[in-house]
């Protein structure tokens, strides 16, 4: 059998959806048809399925984790579960809610013949909702009630105690996905980009790591975000707000998911609107608003980091270490340039 990895990413489609068949045998669910929906770090399916012979058919949505040594152990996708319900019951968010397998487990592992490999395993119940449209970005009301979801969310934080065992990722400037630091962003642009970019990264960096200690890390401005909340992971269903994909949330600043979600806001009414509406269920000082760019120079970081990272997977708009370099020399550049206002970073 052809190694995983130099399969055409159909054939690892296929594999995958082979270990999906196996992972669901543990669910107290009967599978009528198990659609494939994504495959890149993780793969996920829809499924179809019965829970008693004579009940309707219902819809979920298998995780399949990528294989990472993150992943290997079981522990940090129950500390998202654990999260999750949390969030469910004292907040009474609309995120995803996990089902239990037969012996009640959370996360199951699965093998599968030509995949590497066993991989945790979480099913959910399936989320209705579309993605927000132009529509709602341009909506005042729309970021209001965005604003109070994600007010709550980080309220829940501030006073969530999380059992001991519980552990997830940092989002504090030193480390990113897969605690993969983020010198590698700075070491890969000193390898194919010129000494002048090497040193705004530099600066770029050293910006990010004073504001965030200047910030600290008391418990009303750092706990755990989602960390990914972009609109591909927030769902609107008759009105309400919902949220996806928790697998990046961990412990970082509030004011990353805000500078994340407040990208789409179109225009200031609409920005002034979340931001109020968050204010109605918890405090954050005016004066942190001043952040917001260094926050949005943490995500571009973060997100070129992941780019340079594990390449094994089945990415096909991931570029070569130098390409990815250039391209955000080139980006960071032109954000700079935007935003000279608030910064001097290309002038230093």
């Amino acid at each position: 059998m052809k190694p995983y990895r130099e399969i055409t990413r159909k054939g690892q489609i296929r594999r995958m959806r082979g270990l999906a068949l196996a992972a669901l045998k543990q669910f107290e669910i009967e599978p009528l048809r198990v659609e494939f929906l994504t495959h890149g770090e993780n793969t996920t399916f829809r499924v179809s399925a019965r829970s008693r012979e004579s009940s309707p058919p219902e819809s979920y949505l298998l995780r399949i984790h990528i294989d990472h040594p993150t992943y290997r152990d079981t522990l940090p996708v129950l500390s998202e579960l654990q999260w999750l319900q949390s969030l469910r019951r004292s907040e009474g968010l609309e995120v995803p809610e996990p089902v239990p397998t037969r012996d009640g487990a959370w996360v199951v592992r699965e093998e599968a013949e030509g995949v590497p490999g066993a991989r945790s395993c979480v099913l959910f119940r399936w989320m209705e909702g579309s993605h927000g449209r132009d529509r709602h970005y341009r909506d005042p009301d729309f970021w209001d009630r965005m604003g109070e979801f994600l007010g709550k969310l980080h309220r829940h934080s501030e006073y969530f105690s999380p059992p001991p065992e519980f552990t997830r990722q940092r989002w504090d400037g030193y480390e990113c996905y897969y605690e993969q630091p983020l010198e590698l962003g700075l070491e890969t642009v000193r390898a194919y980009c010129t000494p002048e970019d090497a040193d705004l990264v530099r600066r770029v960096l050293d910006q990010i790591r004073r504001v965030l200690t200047e910030m600290g890390e008391g418990r009303e401005v750092f706990g755990l975000v989602h960390a990914d909340m972009h609109g591909g992971n927030r769902l609107v269903h008759r009105g309400r707000i919902k949220a996806i994909d928790f697998d990046d949330g961990g412990f970082g600043h509030y004011l990353y998911d805000i500078v994340l979600v407040l990208r789409d806001a179109q225009g200031p009414d609409c920005r002034n609107a979340f931001l109020r509406a968050y204010r109605r269920i918890r405090s954050f000082p005016e004066e942190h608003e001043r952040y917001f760019h260094t926050f949005r120079l943490l995500r571009g970081m973060n997100m070129y980091v992941w780019c340079l990272g594990d390449r094994t997977n089945a990415y096909p708009f991931f570029g070569t270490p130098e390409a990815e370099a250039k391209e955000y020399v080139e980006d960071l550049r032109d954000f700079l340039q935007r935003t000279r206002d608030e910064h001097d970073l290309l002038s230093s």
